[in-house]
């Protein structure tokens, strides 16, 4: 076995117990091959997805865990992706069949094992991605409503019709290959790839017209001329009726990765080749949470060298929450074991966030078992720790979207009910004062700046950008003037220094809808001629904007519930509850002060996050 310390590593001293534990313990399944491609060994991961026994599957070759009708081409498909140059890496994802008939989706990618540089056998690691293809599945039928987020996220997202021309590319693929977007649709995208890699591409069709899903490393060649290597992952495309019509595909640039593998050297032993090159950081400490072994991945993952790590603890690299959430679950995990006993559980996965070396943190999925002494007594802990930071950024930017859209339309319902009052107020004030030239104007006006909001929310919805608010002082200066010319006699005036007229937020699409109806409520409660005073103020890291206006105040029996939907002296009490809402939707809050600092009317404060320079 290659002692550790050859490939830079630092070997403890129960290496070979490492090896065995993450055999025998890792998510994923391990199987073994002779030269002949006949099943020599598997782990209880790979007895578990497939539901047969040890006994059932050694001296078969692999097509035992496939359907019938894949038997022939998926093995095939295996043999040939060795024997193309014996490459380092053959990733191929099929259908498999288990034991009691039922199938599943798994992803099987493969090495070439040599002794003294000969072939003597093959290893695999299998993966089951039921999880995955249905994401994927759920993904392709989704195209309209989510076509908008696909377009932002960094990966390259692309379809094709069965005639591989492109039918749709996102921003991130369109930057990959140094296009426009526009000037992509209608292009071959056999003409964005090497003459000799093409037939990869009119492979993957054929199985797309039969239902199968792929993935394959795939050279780009961009505008410029450069090439790019990247990781295809491909799924048939469907119409509204179920019909295949071409190919979805995520593809990620994974240029670096690929230079970086070709330095690699030749790799022996099963257990070295998984532990020193697997793309996920591996990693063992003792029970006191002091790192004992780092695989070679951390560099990639957290930026540290090896050496640099084994001198520090959980306790260095892991934010105060996750370091709480780790000692609380290796707490219940010894709990767990004394009342149902070392097999009668399975420490499900956590998420953490862990402090790279430049200073940022990461998101990562940490699988982790117990490292155990001849007595099965736990002395340290075993880990596989996996970067999720894009899974994280992308559920955030769904789940601001989704809030957003739900306040959207519910304010579209408030809003437009209230913009249609006044218009029609407006417009009947009109016909009665027809006489009156100077009336009629101002009716009309007022109907105007009605429709103008009510054209804005609308517009609303076609709002891309999610994006930073710069100089909130003009913002509600806006907001302030298009009040003041809806609402008859509404006088609003602004008080802001120069750091916070000039303050910016993070996000803040819907702010202009917060302060129209604060305004509204202020006119409708405080009748004509009232006034409004907002005062904004930078107090620490926050902006704090004072909304005091010069009515009859909060009656005194719904001051506690007056945020609560439903509640209001007049109308159907959405304002105030949409309101609060949206500004806690923004990381805020929003509360009505004791007293307005004049002794009478309503004071509100409104504190949001200001946007760091770095944000």
């Amino acid at each position: 076995m290659k002692d550790l310390s050859s490939n830079g590593s630092r070997a403890p001293e129960n290496i070979e117990q490492i090896y065995r534990t993450l055999y025998e313990n890792l998510p994923d399944g391990i199987v073994g091959f002779d030269k002949n491609g006949r099943i020599t060994l598997c782990n209880d991961r790979v007895l578990e997805m497939f539901g047969y026994s040890l006994e059932e599957v050694i001296g078969e070759t692999f097509d035992v865990f496939l359907p019938p009708e894949l038997k022939k081409t998926a093995w095939k498909a295996f043999v040939e992706g060795i024997e193309r140059g014996h490459s380092l890496y053959i990733g191929i994802e099929t259908i498999g069949l288990r034991k009691d008939g039922t199938t599943f989706h798994f992803h099987i990618n493969s090495t070439v094992v040599y002794e003294n540089e000969e072939v003597t056998g093959y290893f695999s690691l299998v993966r089951d991605i039921d999880d995955r293809m249905n994401a994927l599945e759920a993904l392709r039928m989704s195209e309209q409503r989510f076509r908008e987020m696909i377009s932002s996220v960094p990966e390259g997202i692309a379809t094709t019709d069965l005639d591989e021309k492109l039918m749709f590319v996102n921003d991130g693929f369109a930057k990959l290959v140094g296009y426009k977007v526009g000037e992509l649709i209608g292009m071959s995208i056999l003409d964005l790839i090497p003459s000799e890699e093409r037939n990869t591409i009119s492979e993957g069709t054929v199985g797309r017209r039969m239902g199968i899903a792929s993935s394959y490393n795939l050279t780009l060649i961009r505008r410029d001329g450069q090439k790019r290597n990247t990781r295809v992952s491909a799924a048939p495309w469907v119409d509204a009726a179920g019909t295949i019509i071409g190919t979805l595909a995520v593809v990620v640039d994974i240029t670096e990765q690929i230079r970086l593998e070709h330095d690699l050297s030749e790799m022996k032993g099963r257990y070295l080749l998984i532990t020193e090159h697997s793309k996920d950081l591996i990693a063992t400490m003792d029970m006191n949470l002091q790192f004992t072994y780092v695989s070679p991945s951390v560099k990639d993952v957290l930026g540290y060298e090896i050496d640099d790590l084994l001198h520090k603890s959980a306790a260095d690299i892991l934010t105060p929450e996750s370091l709480e959430l780790m000692g609380r679950s290796l707490v219940e995990s010894i709990q767990l074991e004394e009342t149902v006993g070392k097999d009668g559980y399975e420490a499900p996965p956590l998420e953490f966030e862990i402090y790279h070396k430049n200073g940022s943190t990461i998101w990562a999925e940490v699988s982790r078992v117990f490292l155990r002494d001849e007595n099965d007594t736990p002395i340290g802990i075993l880990g596989v720790v996996r970067d999720i930071t894009k899974r994280k950024i992308a559920e955030n930017e769904v789940k601001t979207s989704l809030r957003e859209l739900e306040l959207y339309s519910s304010l579209l319902r408030h809003d437009i009910g209230n913009d249609l009052q006044i218009a029609s107020g407006a417009i009947e004030g009109a016909r009665l004062t027809a006489g009156d030239v100077s009336k009629v104007e101002k009716y009309i006006n007022m109907a105007q700046a009605s429709i103008e909001r009510m054209f804005g929310l609308v517009t609303l919805a076609d709002t891309r950008s999610t994006g930073p608010v710069d100089k909130l002082g003009v913002l509600v200066e806006k907001s302030a003037l298009q009040a003041e010319s809806v609402h008859s006699g509404l006088k609003i005036k602004v008080k802001a220094d120069s750091s916070a007229r000039d303050a910016s937020l993070a996000s803040g699409r819907l702010l202009p809808l917060f302060f129209d109806n604060m305004f509204r409520n202020t006119s409708i409660h405080s009748g004509p001629n009232s006034k409004i005073v907002i005062n904004l103020r930078k107090v620490g890291n926050l902006i704090q904007i004072d909304i005091i206006d010069d009515g009859p105040g909060i009656a005194a029996e719904i001051r506690g519930s007056i945020f609560q939907r439903g509640v209001s002296t007049k109308g159907k009490g959405m304002g105030l509850y949409l309101c609060k809402r949206i500004i806690e939707g923004y990381g805020g809050t929003l509360e009505l002060l004791e007293s307005s600092p004049s002794g009478r009317g309503a004071a509100f404060r409104a504190q949001l996050p200001i946007r760091e320079l770095d944000d």
